[in-house]
């Protein structure tokens, strides 16, 4: 059935306390997962606009080069000693999807990325494209 359309026939809402969990997938959109003995579809409503493997060419790109360390999300730092005019010097995927021109999230200080909170980075970066489709750098978008 893959790429084949269905038809929702019907949901049932509930209502109660019971323990949830917030699952985070590397490189699947939708997949299944068990509940009990019954496979429940589940699909990722924020959207990157990059995978991370695309993410890593275009740091790559841009002249990042990927340190040993890991944000508090699990992603891999990249720094760029060089940076300059408004570029972070250190920038990591942002894998939360929650501004959809984000690609990064990007900081200019020592050991960045060590928390999720907004305090742990300079800001959330898209990609700055030319007219003719030239990628210049990263935009900030957002803190």
């Amino acid at each position: 059935m893959v790429g084949a359309v269905v038809i929702v026939t019907g949901n049932r809402g509930f209502s109660g306390d019971a323990r949830t969990y917030n699952l985070t997938v590397d490189d699947l959109h939708t997949y299944y997962v068990l509940a009990g003995q019954t496979p429940v579809l589940v699909h990722n409503s924020n959207c990157n606009s990059l995978t991370r493997a695309q993410s890593d060419d275009v740091a790559n790109f841009l002249g990042y080069t990927k340190t040993k360390m890991k944000s508090a999300g699990g992603a891999p730092i990249w720094e760029n000693k060089k940076a300059g005019g408004g570029q972070p010097r250190y920038i990591t995927y942002d894998r939360t999807g929650h501004n959809k021109q984000a690609v990064f999230k990007g900081a200019s200080f020592r050991n960045p990325f060590q928390s999720t909170k907004d305090s742990a980075r300079d800001g959330t970066y898209g990609l700055d494209v030319s007219p003719t489709g030239e990628v210049l750098g990263l935009k900030w978008l957002a803190k």
